[in-house]
């Protein structure tokens, strides 16, 4: 009949729109997993939506963790959340085992269909400060180094040929 033939076309066209549904769901997935550094999406409420593989190593929390948690959770010192177009922002965030680590956090706002959402991307800043505070005490070492050659050089009576 013609109800059961325009049946079995809606039937064909919802597992047709399925398919394509979980091609983009994947792809969706493996941009984001791809991608190296930590990114999470967030709600106008700060409520994580999602994330990468890399937020989770980084951070400690498996997926379904994260989606209980929100940004005020990994980064206690926030007060509140704006959601503006572009913004960066340098910052400690907290992991699960409590360490915090310094972060510069680069934030976008994009709108899912009505519902205006946040994607972040996280730069964990921690190797950066280290090689800062190496550099900063080599240079220490180099001033006080400079400076008691000066005092010696000032403490010889005779004359010094370099």
């Amino acid at each position: 009949t013609d109800a059961s033939l325009a049946l079995a076309i809606a039937i064909e066209r919802t597992g047709e729109l399925l398919r394509i549904a979980r091609a983009l769901a994947l792809r969706h997935r493996s941009v984001l997993d791809a991608t190296p550094d930590p990114i999470q999406i967030l709600d106008r409420n700060g409520r994580i939506l999602d994330v990468n593989q890399t937020a989770c190593e980084v951070y400690g929390y498996s997926r379904e963790e994260f989606l209980a948690l929100t940004v005020f959770d990994l980064n206690p010192s926030l007060q509140r959340m704006v959601i503006g177009e572009i913004d960066s922002v340098r910052t400690v965030n907290q992991r699960k085992d409590g360490r915090v680590f310094p972060v510069e956090v680069r934030s976008s706002a994009y709108r899912d269909g009505n519902e205006r959402l946040l994607v972040g991307l996280v730069r964990d800043l921690s190797e950066q400060e280290r090689h800062a505070e190496e550099l900063q005490s080599q240079a220490r070492e180099a001033l006080m180094a400079q400076q008691e050659f000066r005092t010696l050089l000032g403490a010889i009576d005779k004359g010094l040929a370099i």
